[in-house]
């Protein structure tokens, strides 16, 4: 899930501070198994086009959970600095243009996402 979102490997450390959180978090909240994460791996499908519909759908999710421990993970580590933060300041239209960007592939990965949702029943099991 790492790569998917990251385009890259994680660290050890990384890998085992994630096992550490998801077994706190998943033995005490009780999540449906709404998502077959095998299937998303070995289907190749949008990761993030998925997480995103279902979080637009039903805020506590699995996916969503595993998304947001991944992400804090990564942000409280130095070397994963400029993955959150640009530090080097732009000009507006560059600033517009990458703004419009993200807007449009927002909608995309919405549109994207709700197509695998419905093709693998996954709004179902909302």
């Amino acid at each position: 899930m790492f790569n998917r979102y990251f385009n890259r490997n994680p660290s050890v450390e990384l890998v085992e501070n994630y096992v550490n959180a998801h077994t706190k978090i998943f033995n005490t909240n009780t999540f449906s198994k709404e998502i077959n994460f095998q299937k998303i791996i070995n289907l190749n499908l949008d990761v993030e086009a998925i997480e995103y519909v279902l979080r637009l759908f039903k805020n506590q999710n699995s996916l969503s959970c595993k998304h947001k421990v991944l992400s804090y993970l990564m942000e409280a580590r130095s070397e994963n600095f400029t993955v959150f933060h640009n530090p080097k300041p732009k000009p507006s239209y560059k600033f517009v243009l990458e703004l419009s960007y993200h807007g449009i592939r927002s909608i995309w990965k919405l549109c994207y996402g709700l197509i695998l949702c419905i093709r693998h029943k996954w709004f179902l099991t909302l």
